[in-house]
């Protein structure tokens, strides 16, 4: 996530790092970043929530724990916003390499069911997928040839569309839902 958090830095956007390793956030403050523990979040003033969490592959198979438990935090944060902060709607962004069907099958009904929200209405969730090599990442992210946003929703696209447009690269639409 260092990489996209950056890279929406220089467009001007505020950022906070979050993380579960506190030697991870030590390090970000040093470089001046701002950083919050991820149980200690909090989405009141956030419009848009990258996830961007480790997705090992064992034994040919992704294992997407840290990502479930992510998305389970982050649905109970959606549903402790105030009355007049749960108006704003916002777009929850897996970055995170996932298999076809997990957004609807796995990631959609934990963020329901952890907010007691609905998606589409009450907050939108989209796949935007990384194409960034690890040795150069901030310069991949900061001039991307491509951008694929994953919908689920119209809404949380046409917002994520226009945080990209500054990029000036090609934005392609696909659907997350899985076809068999």
């Amino acid at each position: 996530g260092k990489a996209t958090g950056k890279g929406m830095l220089s467009k001007g956007h505020h950022v906070t790092f979050v993380d579960i390793d506190e030697k991870t956030l030590n390090y970000l403050e040093s470089e001046g970043y701002q950083t919050l523990l991820f149980q200690n979040i909090s989405l009141e003033e956030t419009d848009i929530i990258f996830v961007s969490v480790c997705t090992p592959t064992v034994d040919g198979h992704i294992v997407l724990d840290h990502l479930l438990s992510a998305i389970s935090r982050i649905g109970k944060a959606l549903g402790t916003l105030t009355e007049e902060s749960s108006q704003k709607y916002r777009v929850v962004v897996i970055r995170s390499t996932i298999p076809p069907g997990t957004t609807e099958n796995l990631i959609i009904p934990l963020l329901e069911k952890n907010s007691q929200k609905r998606v589409r209405q009450d907050f939108g969730v989209c796949v935007n997928p990384e194409y960034l090599r690890e040795k150069t990442a901030e310069k991949d992210f900061a001039h991307p040839w491509i951008v694929i946003i994953g919908e689920s929703d119209p809404k949380a696209v046409k917002i994520l569309e226009k945080l990209y447009m500054p990029f000036g690269c090609p934005i392609q639409r696909v659907s997350t839902i899985k076809v068999v």
